[in-house]
């Protein structure tokens, strides 16, 4: 079976179309696809800018720094959210 990674714009995220990894996505959490493509810009991403030379690569490294945190804090605020009432409607308690 072959995996497809998209780039969601509504999501701000990379999306795999693989049934178990949707079950990750749907915790807020990135299957090893996505993080794989995460990996494989990220390399990218330095090779380039070590090619353009100057300030180029320190800026990119910074900048790649900064990303790998947000996504780091934005997988663990996803990880702390849950489901108050289990599936089912919401009641008052008498």
């Amino acid at each position: 079976m072959w995996h497809t990674v998209r780039w969601s714009n509504d999501l701000l995220a990379w999306q795999c179309n693989g049934e178990y990894c949707k079950k990750y996505q749907a915790d807020g959490t990135r299957c090893k696809h996505t993080r794989a493509v995460n990996q494989v810009l990220a390399a990218r991403r330095q090779r380039i800018a070590l090619s353009m030379g100057g300030q180029v690569p320190a800026i990119v490294a910074k900048m790649q720094a900064d990303e790998d945190t947000r996504q780091a804090e934005a997988s663990h605020c996803s990880s702390q959210k849950g489901n108050l009432s289990g599936n089912r409607g919401f009641q008052l308690m008498r």
